[in-house]
């Protein structure tokens, strides 16, 4: 085994790529491109797609501290049985938060058995 190291310069050089097939000039002229381009900019920035943002649900948040209360269970206590943080649980009870339906379902469960 040798511990020879190779100092030979190496030269990288871009090639025009070559395409198989007959183009048009409009693909082979840059301003046509630019002017493409910018078409497509234009496009975007006249669309007004404005995304759709969750609304805060204050009926769950306030359901949620009221049964807790009505229990007598503790933010600490709750946040513990649905295993998650307390930060969590008073962020959904100050309504700063949006719960996913998967947590909200649970505790519905969680007040349902605690009613009963």
């Amino acid at each position: 085994m040798s511990y020879y190291q190779d100092y030979t310069q190496i030269t990288f050089s871009k090639q025009p790529l070559k395409r198989p097939g007959n183009f048009s000039s409009q693909h082979s002229n840059p301003l046509s491109r630019q002017n493409h381009n910018d078409a497509k900019l234009k496009k975007l920035a006249q669309e007004t797609d404005v995304p759709q943002l969750n609304r805060l649900d204050k009926g769950f948040s306030k359901f949620m501290k009221d049964s807790r209360q009505k229990v007598g269970v503790t933010q600490q206590q709750l946040a513990q049985a649905l295993s998650v943080k307390v930060e969590m649980i008073k962020s959904y009870e100050n309504g700063t938060a949006i719960p996913n339906p998967y947590f909200k379902n649970q505790v519905k469960k969680y007040f349902a058995s605690k009613t009963q």
